[in-house]
């Protein structure tokens, strides 16, 4: 099966994936159609379900699989989590970048770089309020600033104002730089305003 936590913008799973995720269906006696797989999300309690239903709705789904994605967005499950997220960015186009921002400051979903990441394939100013709230809440310790903190500095550089509270938190990763991985002291260096300077 095709990786399906790609986070390719044309992600597309291969003909043998779809067959796999039809014949997950045929096996609990449900049609292959986005609204059988809607009513999983919305009626079934397992996790397997929802996972599945997830990834075939990234291929079968249209807009009207938005809200039911966002019903199971919160589940215990990692996997759910973020596929999910990764459908709701494919469906959605951008339109639900508040609530991708709305995410990051929910002590439920442990899945923010894939939040992040959707909101910055398809950016726009709906998730500022968000991202700083993010960044304030996150950028303690730059020693373990995870993975997603780069998208959200990259992210609130582009679309927002840096000044205030959010300052003293760019001003700490700035001030420590080269304890970031390379990857990361590069990629703030090239793709902002505030690390360029």
């Amino acid at each position: 099966m095709k990786n399906p936590f790609n986070l390719s913008t044309d992600f597309k799973p291969t003909k043998e994936d779809l067959l796999e995720y039809e014949k997950y269906f045929k096996k609990k006696k449900t049609e292959f159609t986005e609204d059988a797989l809607i009513q999983i999300l919305l009626n079934s309690t397992s996790k397997s379900n929802h996972y599945w239903a997830i990834l075939s709705l990234r291929v079968l789904g249209t807009k009207k699989s938005i809200v039911p994605l966002k019903s199971v967005v919160l589940s215990k499950s990692n996997d759910v989590q973020g596929t999910a997220v990764l459908a709701i960015r494919q469906l959605a186009n951008g339109t639900e970048n508040e609530f991708l921002g709305q995410l990051l400051l929910d002590n439920n979903f442990r899945q923010n770089y894939y939040a992040l990441w959707a909101i910055f394939i398809h950016p726009n100013h709906n998730a500022v309020k968000e991202v700083e709230q993010f960044i304030v809440k996150s950028v303690k310790d730059v020693k373990k600033l995870s993975d997603s903190i780069p998208l959200a500095l990259w992210y609130f550089d582009k679309y927002s104002e840096i000044n205030g509270d959010i300052e003293k938190r760019f001003a700490k990763v700035k001030d420590n730089i080269e304890l970031l991985p390379p990857f990361i002291k590069t990629t703030l260096k090239n793709e902002t305003k505030y690390f360029a300077e």
